[in-house]
């Protein structure tokens, strides 16, 4: 093995373990929701940035959304060893968790409420500027791993990701 394919291959199993790992954090906050799905909206709720009606549509959504793109980034990563599409679906949650969080930092509750984020059993005060701040990073540190995902590293390591149609054009 190269020194140059060895560093290829360290650097996207690196960008593949933060993916996972990202992974795993939504399947955790998603199945934390799970378990109680009204006190996830009554949190919501307390926000004041949603209309009370609409609380356990928002919560419901929220939860399948952490589940769904839990499941499917860890899939795309373990399974079929394509992190660029992973890394979009997640980071892209994680920045609206921190638009979201954003917005409690220019609109904030009428009273000190807890973020929700873990579920109903975390019930400490919220920092919305740490909650934004730690999802915005979350979710930069995914974007801004793409462009180290090429094809052509990925075709270094020996994984599936198909190639781009940009990539098929040139010779």
């Amino acid at each position: 093995m190269t020194r140059g394919r060895l560093i290829s291959l360290i650097l996207y199993e690196g960008l593949g373990l933060l993916v996972a790992a990202a992974a795993l954090v939504l399947l955790y906050t998603g199945s934390a929701k799970l378990l109680a799905p009204s006190a996830f909206a009554e949190t919501i709720n307390t926000h004041g940035l949603i209309p009370r009606d609409l609380t356990p549509h928002v919560a419901w959504g929220v939860i399948a959304m952490e589940l769904a793109v839990g499941i499917s980034t860890l899939w795309l990563v373990l399974a079929e060893r394509r992190i660029k599409p992973a890394a979009i679906g997640a980071g892209l949650v994680f920045t609206a968790f921190a638009w979201y969080a954003g917005a409690m930092i220019l609109f904030p509750p009428p009273a000190p409420t807890g973020c929700g984020c873990a579920g109903s059993g975390v019930t400490d005060i919220a920092d919305w500027g740490a909650i934004t701040w730690r999802n915005a990073a979350t979710a930069a540190l995914l974007l801004v791993a793409l462009p180290l995902t090429t094809n052509r590293l990925a075709a270094q390591v020996g994984t599936s990701e198909p190639p781009t149609p940009c990539a098929q054009t040139r010779h």
